[in-house]
């Protein structure tokens, strides 16, 4: 028996991680409803779009339809359709044939709707399964390396696979770029702002590791090098850095939804070749260089997104900038909010 359960995690462990080339088996499409519903709510599913969910919706009712058709709100209740584009809302669910037929689909594409319609504070509160984005056990898989000087900058892209132990070239940039910021959102990676060799850009670019493909994004509003970047509540943040003649205090938001970059409160301190990361939910804009006084940063500041307001907090005990940016392993403080 125990033989069997463990043959069954592993064959839900496969098709959860390979879930693209499962939902366009045979095997798949001869599934019964509680077991599509059970592969399609987990949180583990390794996908680069929520719209690979909806499409293995569409295709597993569609290949016995005038059965299926009426199990349609089931398994939409497990696609995360907050998670997609406006666009591919509009132009494909809301085309949907399936959908339109159905008042409580029709219900999960209002839901979805409104969730893109709210300011980013209240999307906050709107805390659903469906507003959940999914965290594949599997990754990261890959270690990418973009860019850089030698000692121009490049546009050479790199990634090492663990299990292989060796480095792979990938496509490269679609133009040169250094002091760039790097995040992985949404199942892409993004390489934000930085410096060409000559000029300070604004331009961003986003990989697709399915596809092996960069293709630009709609551009900052500054230009910045040496910046900072993270992910917070599913957005894209550039923290300060350098546009070529001063330092920034400036912060500018992405949203991969509608694909436009907004300021939010700037720092209250310039910071260029800041170290930042997200801890509780939270911004941290470490050190830095403040070239206004000609110094390396001790100072460490704290954005909250739904106050839209930047804070001090403690003090490090070493000037620096340049930092790496660190992974979220344990809180950086102790009770009495001081650097350990």
């Amino acid at each position: 028996m125990h033989a069997c359960t463990d043959l069954l995690s592993k064959a839900n462990t496969y098709a959860e991680q390979h879930f693209s080339d499962v939902v366009l088996s045979e095997e798949y499409l001869n599934l019964g409803v509680e077991q599509v519903c059970s592969l399609i709510s987990s949180d583990k599913l390794t996908i680069a779009s929520e719209e690979k969910v909806f499409e293995a919706v569409i295709a597993w009712v569609n290949h016995d339809k005038d059965v299926r058709q009426e199990l349609m709100a089931r398994l939409m209740e497990h696609v995360r359709l907050p998670l997609l584009s406006r666009e591919y809302l509009v132009q494909r669910v809301e085309e949907e044939i399936l959908v339109k037929n159905s008042s409580a689909c029709k219900d999960y594409l209002i839901e979805a709707m409104k969730y893109h319609l709210l300011p980013t504070e209240q999307r906050a509160l709107m805390k659903s399964t469906r507003t959940k984005l999914r965290t594949p056990a599997s990754l990261p898989k890959l270690m990418m390396v973009v860019g850089g000087q030698a000692p121009k900058a490049i546009r050479s892209v790199e990634c090492y696979d663990f299990k292989e132990e060796r480095w792979h070239q990938v496509a490269e940039l679609p133009s040169r770029r250094c002091r760039a910021g790097m995040v992985y959102m949404g199942g892409m990676v993004y390489a934000v702002g930085g410096f060409n060799g000559s000029l300070r850009v604004r331009t961003v670019d986003s990989y697709d590791p399915v596809k092996d493909q960069w293709t630009s994004v709609a551009n900052m509003q500054d230009r910045r090098s040496t910046l900072g970047a993270a992910v917070l509540n599913g957005l894209l943040y550039a923290v300060g850095g350098f546009d070529g003649s001063t330092g920034l205090s400036s912060v500018e938001v992405y949203n991969l939804k509608t694909n436009e970059w907004f300021h939010v409160a700037p720092m209250n301190t310039r910071r260029s070749s800041v170290g930042v990361g997200v801890v509780g939910g939270k911004l941290y804009a470490v050190g830095g260089y403040d070239g206004a006084s000609r110094q390396c940063l001790s100072s460490v500041e704290c954005y909250d997104a739904n106050s839209n307001e930047w804070s001090y907090v403690a003090e490090m005990s070493t000037r620096r900038s340049g930092a790496g940016e660190w992974i979220n392993v344990s809180y950086p403080f102790n009770d009495e909010n001081s650097w350990v």
